[in-house]
């Protein structure tokens, strides 16, 4: 039983690393999504991705751009506090 598990050890490192690789790339695919949404212009869905991006890895860059789309729909408080949380993290 023991030769089990040391056998199936690396299978488990590299399957736990995977999954980290998966949700990093979960992040950049949302933080992506945003970013073609903005661009037309569709600031509501675009709040959405940003917001399913930083769920998944907090980035300063994810976070401007939210406070971008608040900005942009004239949502000043949102857009100050995440303007705030993104110069604090820098």
């Amino acid at each position: 039983m023991r030769r089990i598990f040391l056998r199936s050890l690396p299978a488990k490192l590299f399957l736990f690393g995977m999954v980290i690789m998966v949700l990093q790339g979960c992040a950049d695919y949302y933080y992506k999504q945003g970013n073609r949404t903005y661009d037309q212009l569709g600031y509501t869905t675009a709040i959405d991705y940003y917001m399913k991006a930083l769920a998944k890895k907090e980035t300063t860059d994810a976070r401007e751009k939210l406070a971008e789309c608040y900005l942009k729909m004239n949502n000043y408080a949102k857009a100050e506090e995440h303007f705030a949380i993104a110069m604090k993290d820098t």
